[in-house]
């Protein structure tokens, strides 16, 4: 369970989920179930993402998983105004987000190229409603 979860991986879920990672750190596959769950995601990916939805995490798939703090995870939609530009480091610490400025210029590093790449997608799509809807027949939900 410890192997699929991913606490041997260099880069979070995430890197390898958008950013394509997977291709590069070979090791990612080598895990038969990680392996179909990646591929699995690259279909629901191309069929309902084509811009970079708003609970994507940018630092997840920059830091060394074991080095990161899950209570304090920022996702773009902690980062982005509902116009898609990027707030900046006060504005984040006044939400109450604690961010160094080492992790905020690797974030503005991420943001101007997912922005150039695909832009951002402001609201949230089918999937996502289906995934955060509390209740039973999630799987049903998503297959029809």
């Amino acid at each position: 369970l410890l192997v699929l979860e991913g606490f041997d991986l260099q880069l979070g879920w995430h890197a390898f989920m958008w950013d394509g990672k997977a291709k590069q750190h070979s090791y990612f596959q080598r895990h038969h179930v990680r392996n179909v769950l990646l591929k699995t995601w690259e279909k629901l990916k191309k069929k309902h993402y084509s811009k970079v939805p708003l609970w994507l995490s940018t630092l997840e798939a920059l830091t060394y998983p074991n080095a990161l703090d899950y209570d304090n995870i920022l996702k773009y939609k902690d980062l982005v105004y509902d116009s898609g530009e990027l707030k900046n480091r006060n504005q984040i610490q006044i939400q109450g987000k604690e961010i160094a400025w080492w992790p905020f210029l690797q974030i503005q590093t991420h943001y101007k190229k997912d922005k150039e790449q695909s832009g951002f997608n402001m609201t949230p799509e089918e999937l996502d409603k289906i995934w955060q809807e509390p209740g039973k027949k999630t799987i049903s939900k998503i297959y029809k």
